[in-house]
């Protein structure tokens, strides 16, 4: 019972390795999007609010190669 646990641990260990490693294959990058920060950061600097980014948007770009 306790080796067959283990196995089935290990087992799906190895799996979710796998998938987690596994690219996404669409051809894009994802870039840090400037014009979106700039249109928030302005219309918070003309209403008198703070803007405090926790994650910068993105943008889905073609990959270069």
């Amino acid at each position: 019972m306790r080796k067959s646990l283990g196995l089935a641990i290990a087992i799906g260990s190895l799996v979710l390795v796998g998938c987690a490693t596994t690219g996404s294959g669409d051809g894009l990058v994802y870039d840090v999007d400037h014009t979106k920060i700039a249109l928030v950061e302005n219309y918070a600097k003309q209403n008198n609010l703070q803007v405090i980014w926790v994650n910068y948007p993105q943008r889905a770009v073609a990959a270069s190669k």
